[in-house]
This record gives C-alpha cells, structure tokens and sequence, in this order.
C-alpha cells in the first residue's frame, strides 16, 4: 500500500472524500446522501488518505477558538482500518492545528472509537451525546501546545 495523505485538490477529490464519509458514518443507518456534510465545511480543513486512486480515509479540522481546534467527520474504509491510515490522518490534522496557533484538539468519538483515539493520546472528558438514539459519543482532548 503506497498512501499519500493529502487535501482534496478537485471536484472528484470531494466527491470521493464525502463518498467514503457518507458511507462509513451515515449509510450504515440509513441515512441519505448529503447528511455526510456540514454548513461549515468551506471553514475546515480537510485531509484524506488516497491509495492510488482510492479515497481510503477522510478527516477534517476546524477552529473553535484561538487556541482549541476540532476533529470531524474522521472515517477510515473499513478494509482498511488497523492499518495506520486513522493515526496519519490525525497526525497530519494535529500538525496543521500547531501550525494555526492551537494549544488542544477535541472531538467527540464514537463508543467503538474511544481505544484508538486513547493510544492516539486522546483523554476523555465526558460523555457527550447519544447520536441517533444508539451511538454513545465521548468528548476526547488531547493538548499540543509545545509547551
């Protein structure tokens, strides 16, 4: 696997990027296309991991505050996750939030996602939403100020 982590470049860049989004993190409970993207999506940064021509990871990072950035929408292809495509996303979100001036990160992790997020060093809040009456999401803050 030859992975290059990048932003999405073209209109079919973001078609595959909201593709695999939508079909990780909304299809699976049914929910129709579109619902995969947010209103402020012109405001994020954005990053996939693209196996030759195949979007395979999709993340996104956005400011809060001056100091605190967030973590979105962060989706890995089922086949290949285990496979470092989730940490190098994060890494390469986490580099773009030090270079803004961003003191922590957030985000709000999925039940099933909170072990990776953890060995990413993702400390967890609180409990913070119950999405679709059936996913229990964590708020997890890891700080990267480098103090």
């Amino acid at each position: 696997m030859n992975v290059e982590f990048r932003s999405p470049q073209s209109e079919s860049d973001y078609q595959a990027y909201f593709d695999l989004r939508w079909r990780v993190l909304r299809e699976p409970w049914g929910h129709p296309r579109g619902s995969e993207r947010g209103e402020d999506e012109d405001q994020a940064i954005h990053l996939m991991a693209v196996d030759g021509q195949r979007v395979i990871g999709v993340a996104r990072l956005h400011s809060l505050n001056a100091t605190r950035m967030q973590v979105r929408y962060m989706a890995v292809d089922p086949q290949n996750q285990g496979s470092g495509i989730g940490r190098g996303l994060l890494a390469g979100l986490e580099a773009h939030a030090v270079a803004l001036g961003a003191e922590s990160i957030q985000l709000d992790a999925r039940e099933n996602a909170v072990p990776f997020y953890r060995r990413c060093g993702y400390g967890v809040e609180k409990r913070s939403y119950l999405l679709w009456g059936e996913i229990q999401h964590f708020l997890m803050v890891k700080n990267v100020s480098p103090r």
